[in-house]
């Protein structure tokens, strides 16, 4: 039975779960999770749930939570349509939809760990282009890209670890595989990067 013509309920849990996880991550580094001493690096956590969307739901639904929940996350850490919310938007746009176009095109020549790099460095490149584009414009700014994509690397090395032991366990949850449409081969993390 289907709910709105295209969701069953099953579905739509599963999703609202994943909304809300995502939304408490984004707060949680938002407020609380130490700030670098280099501006705009930071753990990436959200990603982790965006991943284990991109393997097991529509591109609809990767970019619908991640408008979601950076919009609902910046009205409840009191950053809405500030720099900060129009940073966090852009890049987390971006990088949902490189992370959809790995998946898509690459998977198997990269793991869910490339795949997350990839959405965390687009994610860095998006937000210094923004900075440099429309606030700063001072290409000074680009001095930072170094640093920035050494961090994207690790943080997204990590999170890609994290989202593929999920996706694993995931798999053998019932509500899982019985309700989503993916059709789900992951590889270890220590096959290729």
């Amino acid at each position: 039975m289907s709910l709105l013509g295209f969701y069953d309920v099953k579905k739509m849990v599963i999703l609202a779960l994943l909304f809300a996880a995502g939304t408490v991550l984004y707060i949680l580094e938002s407020l609380y999770f130490p700030v670098f001493l280099i501006p705009g690096i930071k753990l990436g956590i959200t990603n982790i749930v965006t991943l284990i969307l991109v393997v097991f739901f529509s591109w609809r639904d990767c970019v619908f939570n991640a408008m979601a929940r950076t919009i609902v996350g910046s009205l409840v850490t009191g950053s809405f349509f500030t720099p900060a919310f129009l940073f966090s938007l852009s890049g987390a746009l971006v990088s949902t939809i490189i992370m959809l176009i790995m998946y898509k095109f690459f998977y198997g020549k990269f793991s869910l760990v490339g795949i997350s790099v990839a959405g965390a460095v687009s994610h860095n490149a998006t937000q210094l282009f923004l900075a440099e584009a429309l606030f700063i414009k001072h290409w000074g700014i680009i001095l930072q890209a170094p640093i920035l994509i050494l961090a994207a690397v690790m943080t997204g090395a990590i999170n890609g670890v994290i989202a593929n032991l999920f996706a694993e366990r995931a798999i053998s949850i019932p509500e899982f595989e019985n309700s989503l449409s993916a059709k789900v081969n992951l590889r270890r993390f220590d096959e290729r990067f």
